[in-house]
């Protein structure tokens, strides 16, 4: 199995759904057919994207998110920042319809657990009233305010 092509095509999955949510068999399915004739087997698929090293690859140099949150089910979230002022200044100011969502990736994660979503914080480390981020995605979240102060 070539890792670096199963990686590539998770982070290709991740750009295309920007945020997903659902078990691990359904997002092997979903890198295997990416891959086409050049896929593993799900079983290899599986151990290789359960790796807390393959995950930590993917965050630090693929721009993607994958981990298993607290109800058992999976994450894949694009953590790619716009290069663009007016689209971080536009992303910064859309809030999710619901306090349970993630600012980032926006999945709602219902129950507001406190191992899922954590409260985003100000300059003076002040809790932003309604505002929630997953730690993976509190860096890419960071970075928007970065460019969005460019433009």
């Amino acid at each position: 199995m070539d890792n670096e092509k199963v990686l590539a095509h998770v982070q290709h999955v991740a750009r295309h759904f920007i945020a997903w949510r659902g078990h691990l068999p359904a997002l092997i399915k979903f890198v295997a057919y990416s891959l086409g004739d050049d896929a593993p087997e799900d079983s290899r698929l599986d151990n290789f994207l359960r790796r807390e090293s393959t995950q930590e690859t993917l965050r630090l140099h693929y721009e993607t998110g994958l981990w298993i949150a607290p109800d058992k089910t999976w994450r894949l979230v694009c953590l790619a920042v716009p290069d663009d002022p007016a689209v971080a200044k536009r992303r910064l100011n859309n809030r999710p319809t619901s306090a349970s969502q993630c600012r980032w990736c926006h999945i709602d994660e219902k129950s507001r657990d406190l191992l899922a979503l954590k409260p985003e914080l100000n300059i003076r480390r002040e809790h932003i009233a309604g505002s929630y981020l997953h730690p993976i995605c509190q860096r890419s979240w960071m970075l928007l305010y970065d460019i969005a102060e460019q433009g």
